[in-house]
């Protein structure tokens, strides 16, 4: 149960965040969910903030207007007699507090796995003896340090510039010359060669993930995950699209660059380091991320024939991307494939080593707009399904990422409903796994059928409860509930699910159909991302959200976008890789694809059960 509300008399509008302890001060008419934002706890919002998806429920005490009209329909009795809000909804009328069930839990992405690549990094440091000038060598001090790397025409960077006379002079000459790219990017005191770092930064549409790295020992320090902060703004890309064409690209991009900037100092305290000592970024993201990032006009993308303003690979100085690392850092940004198929795909396919052996393999990344790969021997093919947010835990009526208190896995013993939580706590809500394993329990008890439909008739007594829209099944009672409210599974969450499903098999078995495969000839099946983590395969198998293989050709690789991230950090040779792979990569648009509608409808059906 949520703990008492007592809100102290304050002036103007301060807000109390709980459990998080953050305070903002707001003024009057601003919503909980602006509120939220300046406290730099992103809620959830599929809509964007429009009051129709219903996912910013907050419960909150204090001086607010009055319930609008959209609340009313959206929350039950019992939900508002709690004192529960939407947040884009409820506006400010004096102090308040709010308890954000949601607001700090971060999904899960394991460590980053892949092959360890040839290690050489751009980055590469040259300690310097170099005599000091006198009336008889009157060379400026670049061109001393030219002479010394041995690099007449070597470029630099103006931040290194700037600090070069000071530095020289307090070091008595004695430097460490740090080289990006060819460029000279800071020049240090003494010999700091030992102390070389740089970040793989992976900005998910939902989640953001951001490793550092020792590019001397190609060791991971440290990493750090959070929600992607654009998630106030929508869920989707589709949502942040319409946003940014609304005017709300500047709010975009910031919220995107805090996310990276608080991960990269993360990483650094718990290193125990400066970030004017991280020298390199790489980062990956799907094309609407990366534009949003860079302030680009990502309009295009979201219009046929969806077409980005760049699918480079792109070297740009930090300070003008925005990345709070060295002053004359380098962000390195890989390349993507199509307005649908970004930089993460390309990195999947880097960590997989796909296209690089004679194995029929199939990788699938299942996220808001999911991702699918497949490699026959030397050639890649490749598609981008439209999923929608349902492995997130979005349109699903208590869903939520994988985080503690996520529910991840269901069955029925003895007529009852059985739950796993994530973290050993009081349940909050379904994650996209627990949505998997609740609608392959319920076809494996008779109780679903293959279009989707609840068989209450078929249950034991008090299974499925009456909801608003009909049937629901009951997973968490409202008493056993972290959130205070009884937690169900409705028939509008096994509709999503099955859109979701029905995208990723139609995808699937158009890019086996371009390869001349069939499914039958997959060797392995490789899931990538945090969902992947969790779903339990033998049950994404029952339902057909993947192809039925013996369970141990089905393998987890935990955040395989991340993993590529990495990969390039650390060796150009992987970044050439790279380039490759984008090239190779036979692009299917499936909303062109004459046959996609069909596949698309006959995926609409769960497989028959055993």
């Amino acid at each position: 149960m949520f703990p008492p509300f007592r809100v102290a008399e304050m002036a103007d509008c301060p807000v109390l965040f709980e459990p998080s302890g953050r305070r903002v001060s707001c003024s009057p008419g601003q919503t909980l969910m602006e509120a939220a934002r300046q406290a730099g706890l992103p809620i959830a919002s599929v809509c964007g903030g429009q009051g129709t998806c219903g996912k910013c429920r907050v419960r909150v005490q204090g001086a607010l207007d009055a319930l609008t009209a959209r609340e009313e329909d959206l929350l039950s009795p019992e939900e508002r007699a709690a004192g529960y809000r939407l947040a884009c909804q409820a506006r400010l009328r004096g102090p308040a507090r709010a308890f954000l069930p949601f607001a700090e839990q971060v999904a899960y992405k394991a460590a980053v796995w892949g092959p360890s690549p040839p290690r050489q990094p751009n980055v590469h440091k040259v300690y310097l003896r170099l005599p000091p000038p006198s009336l008889s060598d009157q060379r400026a001090d670049l061109e001393r340090l030219r002479a010394g790397l041995d690099r007449p025409a070597l470029e630099v960077e103006l931040p290194a510039l700037r600090s070069l006379a000071s530095t020289l002079r307090r070091a008595n000459w004695e430097v460490t010359a740090v080289l990006v790219g060819g460029r000279l990017a800071a020049v240090e005191e003494g010999d700091t060669r030992d102390r070389s770092w740089g970040v793989a930064c992976d900005l998910g549409t939902t989640t953001a993930a951001v490793y550092l790295l020792d590019l001397n020992t190609g060791e991971q320090r440290a990493a750090s995950v959070a929600l992607n902060r654009q998630t106030a703004y929508g869920e989707d890309v589709l949502s942040r699209l319409d946003r940014a064409h609304a005017g709300g690209a500047e709010a975009l991009r910031r919220a995107a660059l805090e996310t990276l900037n608080d991960l990269i100092a993360q990483v650094c305290r718990e290193a125990g380091l400066s970030s004017q000592h991280i020298y390199e970024a790489t980062l990956v993201g799907n094309p609407c991320m990366v534009h949003l990032l860079l302030g680009l006009d990502p309009h295009a993308i979201g219009l046929a024939p969806y077409i980005p303003t760049v699918a480079d690979a792109l070297d740009l100085p930090a300070r003008e991307v925005g990345l709070e690392i060295a002053p004359g850092g380098n962000v390195h940004f890989l390349p993507a494939v199509a307005g649908y198929l970004g930089a993460d795909a390309v990195a999947d396919a880097l960590a997989a080593s796909l296209g690089e052996d004679e194995r029929v393999r199939v990788l699938v990344d299942l996220g808001t707009n999911a991702e699918v790969l497949l490699s026959r021997g030397r050639e890649l093919f490749a598609c981008a399904a439209p999923a929608g947010p349902a492995f997130e835990g979005a349109r699903i009526s208590c869903g939520m990422r994988a985080a503690p208190g996520a529910i991840d896995r269901v069955w029925l013993a003895d007529g009852r409903v059985q739950v796993h939580v994530l973290g050993e706590r009081p349940a909050l809500g379904l994650a996209g796994s627990g949505l998997v394993s609740a609608a392959a329990a319920l076809r494996r008890a008779g109780l679903l059928s293959d279009r989707g439909r609840f068989l209450p008739e078929r249950a034991p007594a008090g299974l499925f409860a009456q909801g608003r829209d009909g049937p629901e099944l009951v997973l968490v009672p409202e008493d056993a509930s972290g959130t205070g409210r009884r937690l169900t599974l409705t028939q509008r969450d096994v509709a999503e699910l099955l859109l979701a499903r029905a995208a990723v098999a139609a995808g699937l078995r158009l890019l086996l159909q371009e390869a001349g495969l069939e499914e039958k000839d997959l060797e392995e099946v490789l899931l990538a991302g945090s969902f992947g983590n969790f779903v339990d395969r033998e049950e994404a198998m029952e339902i057909g959200l993947l192809p039925r293989l013996p369970p141990e050709r089905v393998i987890g690789l935990g955040n395989a976008a991340g993993a590529g991230a990495v990969l390039a950090l650390l060796s150009l040779p992987m970044r050439r890789r790279a380039q490759e792979v984008a090239r190779q990569i036979r692009y299917i648009e499936l909303s062109a694809h004459p046959e996609f509608r069909e596949a698309f409808v006959r995926a609409m059906a769960f497989p028959e059960t055993d």
